[in-house]
């Protein structure tokens, strides 16, 4: 992740604390809420780098992010790889 997607991140994150607070949500609650966010944004981010990889080159990419990350993450991004590319073949792009 570079800065300027880290620098996002973190204000989604700050976003959706707002808004949660202002709809009467516990701080406590209010930040898992931001968090959830913050980690959709930057799967979605993971997901998209891997797409636009060359398709020989991703899972050497997966295996390497599965040691720093974890097991369950790359799983998580491996569907939403597929789903991502059902989509995309479904709307005839592929």
């Amino acid at each position: 992740m570079n800065q300027d997607q880290s620098i996002a991140a973190s204000e989604i994150h700050a976003e959706r604390v707002g808004i949660c607070m202002d709809s009467g949500i516990s701080e406590a609650d209010a930040e898992a809420q931001g968090r959830k966010e913050r980690e959709r944004y930057i799967r979605s981010l993971d997901v998209r780098y891997v797409l636009d990889m060359p398709f020989g080159e991703r899972r050497g990419y997966l295996d390497r992010m599965e040691v720093m990350k974890g097991k369950p993450y790359v799983d998580v991004i491996k569907s939403d790889i597929q789903t991502a590319w059902l989509r995309k073949k479904n709307a005839g792009h592929c």
